[in-house]
């Protein structure tokens, strides 16, 4: 995951957030792993169903969910490691890559709270 910051302005923060296309699909394949086992599809055993067919029946649902997920950690990470103090919700927006096989390019704009300089106690 790849972060530039494209605003500072006061309090105003916004960033870029690419996703790349193999952590999506990581997720997908991971998501197929979990659930693979719950599916039942006429011709086959309970849970025995092919991991592609299950990605040809559930892709694009599994392929949406993913991204959600990548882009839910990718702005928690950004919060993190910036030490961002948001104001409120930040504005998420998926620019491009929604689908399977590109990279999903997220921006994040926000309001941060001001920082205070801690104040020491009198002894």
């Amino acid at each position: 995951m790849q972060t530039v910051e494209t605003l500072n302005e006061g309090l105003k923060r916004a960033f870029k957030i690419t996703i790349p296309a193999k952590d999506i699909d990581a997720r997908v394949d991971g998501e197929i792993k979990k659930i693979a086992p719950q599916i039942q599809m006429p011709g086959f055993r309970p849970g025995k169903v092919p991991a592609n067919l299950v990605r040809k029946m559930h892709g694009p649902a599994l392929q949406q969910q993913a991204l959600e997920s990548a882009v839910q950690d990718g702005v928690q990470k950004l919060m993190a490691d910036n030490r961002l103090r948001p104001a409120m919700q930040p504005a998420v927006n998926l620019e491009e890559g929604g689908e399977a096989g590109k990279d999903a390019i997220v921006t994040v704009e926000l309001e941060t709270l001001p920082k205070f300089p801690r104040r020491r106690l009198p002894a």
